[in-house]
């Protein structure tokens, strides 16, 4: 466990290195928040938004972010060459826990800082409490994070990648659709953190599932 745990944070620290030598991801990132938060701002900013339009606004702008920042997590490994050098210094357990957490911070980072950016610049947009949005958007994103890592291990050696992202990952993110859409609703409606505890408990079991499915999915395609 000791040595997976080492492993992993290695595999960590060599995709926080390659980030910030090229930054390509964090500049899309950047630029997808910019964008999105100006299309929600001139479009909403005098319009009144029930909280389902928010849910859904909220939850699309994390997809489309999550699918921007998360989708390259194996794909980079192609195009630079490394994933040989990958498979000769490492299992694969400490692979995927170490692309995971990577992809986890990563979500985060970008998600909580769009939704704290969507409270303060688009008015009337939110009447629960910052709290949470603020849980809603942490669960969120390691089930995205989840979600994207091992889909982007099965579409390694496919050609059209980018097309075939979206379209794989979806039966994995259907069930956050349901719930995230539902639970950010009840808080854009004004309810406590109470109310949308079923909706959080829930998204994190599943979560917890998928990563675990992908674990062990992951050890088989590694193999391959």
């Amino acid at each position: 466990m000791a040595r997976l745990v080492r492993q992993s944070l290695a595999v960590v620290r060599k995709e926080i290195r390659s980030e910030l030598r090229n930054r390509f991801g964090l500049n899309t990132l950047g630029m997808f928040i910019v964008a999105l938060l100006l299309v929600l701002l001139f479009s909403i900013e005098r319009s009144r938004v029930t909280p389902g339009i928010s849910a859904a606004l909220l939850f699309i702008s994390f997809y489309v972010l999550a699918l921007s920042g998360l989708g390259r997590t194996f794909l980079a490994e192609e195009e630079r060459g490394t994933m040989l050098l990958l498979r000769t210094a490492t299992n694969a357990g400490a692979v995927f826990l170490g692309k995971l957490i990577y992809n986890v911070g990563i979500s985060l980072v970008s998600n909580v800082l769009f939704a704290l950016l969507y409270l303060l610049l688009v008015p009337n947009v939110w009447e629960g409490t910052i709290g949470g949005l603020m849980l809603a958007t942490v669960v969120l994103s390691f089930g995205f994070a989840g979600a994207f890592t091992i889909t982007s291990a099965l579409l390694t050696r496919a050609s059209e990648k980018g097309m075939l992202m979206a379209v794989l990952a979806l039966p994995a993110i259907l069930p956050l659709v349901v719930l995230g859409v539902e639970m950010l609703a009840t808080g854009s409606a004004g309810m406590g953190v109470a109310a949308i505890g079923p909706e959080l408990a829930i998204m994190t079991s599943y979560s917890i599932v998928l990563v675990a499915l992908g674990f062990v999915l992951f050890t088989v395609i590694w193999k391959e």
